[in-house]
């Protein structure tokens, strides 16, 4: 394996990656309500092991295309009848094969390598918020321990004064016995005080021994004491390690690290470049701690922008002062959406490029992954083009005004090769670029060769009479596809099961994130006697499949907020 490149300090790009993402707020910073919603990490649901859960508004512009890649893994990569069960090492793998997959489409060239944005060796959120009580706690010990040992030595230098005196006592009195026998006392006054001498060393050496009793038992108050600041005292979080014990990695998964603040958060990052896939798959699954931690959505976000590349977003965003983050409601932009989804960040959700004004205005330029529907179309602010609307799989991120969520089902039938119809309606359709339903007649010409259909003058003018004989200078939709394109079948069965993923526990029932079931019929025209319901998801849904209905197992319809 080579071995990744040199952990860089992030300062020097700091300016540049907090103003792509955050912009220059009008008040002058970004305020710490938006900043402590983005600090969650990824963590899975305890009611629904396959999906991630989301503490607050904002961060599901990251989080929701993260649980779309991950439920493509999850449905079409994994070998298991239940999809939704998943023991904790198999979560910690899937979650990190999906982050290196979206890594690797954001890549911009196998010579640039890839980011991986971290917290600088000893700077987790946990011994940055415990920091000052540590140290104040730190120094209280210290002082304690210091004062213990110079009571000690006081004590014990008290008691060694004690025996040189006691010495002192008993050579002074062996020597006044020996001048008393000089002097001939008697040999029972001689016992007398010799018996007494012996008493007063008894006694000195019972002194001594309590004593000893209290310096031993003062040691030992102090080492229970260090023991109880010792349990009682926050460890510091270690660097991230795939071979450490899990209760060695834990850090806080969601709003722990309140105290964090902003600018504290970014004066602590480092970078690691790796070079090859290879590499970068093992250093995202050494990771696995720092992505569920805390921050770790923001740092995945991060590295997927420096992989990227910050020259290369500018070059892609259609608006180059409309941050990624939206600084006062919080919200992730189209922008921030379609790069995680595509590798792309351009601003819109149609197919390919279009002019507007002498502007060329940039678009989904391949067919998706996972694809991206949206309430806003259903309200006519924009058109999502077949790129996104007929992904590779059959998952589809559903976009309403301020919250992301996602569609999805096993039934690859839905996202099969594009019939000609399909592919006669998005070429109509991309000279249509307002959406209008319709073209002018002088268009048809055009939309006729890209369709690679007989395009001689003639024949032109005789379809343009047949499909506009009012002479209103148009050409409709419907007419043009059941003139070339009559009868075809899509290949998409009457009904299948479905699935619907809300990540904010306060739009789940019970408040617990769980997959919703329920069976959509797919009709080929309104059925009045079918018809279901009118919610925001399946007006969300019509705008790929105008005539679907839904039927949910729950007693209520789930929300796309």
């Amino acid at each position: 394996m080579d071995a990744p490149a040199v952990t860089v300090v992030m300062s020097e790009l700091n300016e540049q990656l907090v103003d792509l993402v955050w912009g220059r707020p009008a008040s002058g910073g970004v305020s710490d309500s938006i900043f402590r919603r983005w600090t969650q990490g990824f963590v899975f649901s305890e009611n629904e092991r396959t999906a991630l859960e989301q503490f607050e508004g904002g961060p599901c512009a990251v989080i929701v295309p993260v649980q779309a890649f991950l439920l493509k893994s999850v449905l079409f990569n994994r070998e298991t009848i239940n999809w939704r069960h998943m023991p904790e090492e198999e979560q910690k793998t899937v979650l990190c094969s999906t982050l290196s997959e979206i890594l690797e489409s954001a890549c911009s060239g196998s010579s640039t390598g890839f980011c991986l944005v971290t917290w600088a060796k000893g700077q987790s959120p946990d011994t940055l918020n415990a920091q000052t009580p540590t140290e104040t706690q730190d120094a209280e010990t210290q002082d304690t321990e210091t004062l213990d040992t110079e009571t000690q030595d006081t004590e014990r230098q008290d008691a060694e004064k004690e025996d040189t005196e006691i010495q002192e006592i008993q050579d002074t009195e062996i020597q006044e016995i020996e001048d008393t026998e000089i002097q001939g006392i008697q040999d029972t006054e001689i016992q007398e005080i010799q018996d007494t001498e012996i008493q007063e060393i008894q006694d000195t050496e019972i002194q001594d021994s309590e004593i000893q009793e209290v310096q031993d038992s003062e040691v030992q108050d102090t080492e229970t004491q260090d023991a109880e600041i010792q349990d009682t005292e926050p460890q510091d979080a270690p660097e991230p390690d795939s071979g450490q014990p899990p209760e060695e990695q834990q850090q806080p998964t969601a709003l722990a690290a309140e105290d964090l603040g902003f600018e504290q958060f970014h004066s602590v990052l480092h970078k690691r470049a790796v070079m090859s896939v290879s590499d970068l798959k093992e250093e995202v699954l050494s990771l696995y701690h720092t992505w569920k931690g805390c921050c770790g959505v923001l740092l995945f976000l991060y590295s997927v922008i420096l992989t990227k590349g910050i020259d290369n977003i500018k070059n892609e965003i259609q608006d180059t002062t409309e941050p990624l983050i939206d600084p006062v409601h919080g919200h992730g932009s189209q922008s921030l959406v379609n790069l995680l989804v595509t590798g792309h960040a351009v601003s819109n959700v149609w197919d390919g490029e279009r002019e507007c004004s002498g502007m060329k205005l940039h678009g989904i330029h391949k067919q998706a992954s996972v694809g991206f529907l949206t309430l806003m179309e259903s309200l006519r602010y924009c058109k999502v083009g077949a790129f996104l609307k007929s992904p590779q799989f059959p998952i589809w991120i559903l976009g309403s005004e301020t919250h992301l969520s996602v569609f999805f089902t096993k039934e690859m039938s839905l996202v099969g090769e594009e019939c000609p119809a399909e592919q006669a309606r998005r070429v109509f359709q991309s000279f249509d670029p307002e959406d209008n339903g319709f073209i002018a007649d002088t268009l048809l010409e055009e939309v006729m060769k890209a369709l690679g259909l007989v395009s001689e003058p003639e024949y032109v003018r005789l379809v343009r009479r047949k499909l506009d004989p009012e002479g209103l200078g148009i050409i409709l939709l419907g007419p043009f596809l059941l003139e070339f394109f009559p009868n075809q079948d899509s290949g998409i069965p009457d009904s299948f099961p479905v699935y619907h993923y809300n990540g904010l526990k306060q739009s789940n029932h019970n408040e617990r994130v769980e997959y919703v079931e329920g069976t959509a019929l797919v009709l080929g025209f309104e059925d009045p006697m079918v018809r279901t319901d009118d919610t925001p998801v399946k007006r969300c849904l019509q705008t790929k499949w105008p005539y679907i209905e839904l039927l949910w197992t729950t007693e209520r319809s789930p929300s796309l907020n």
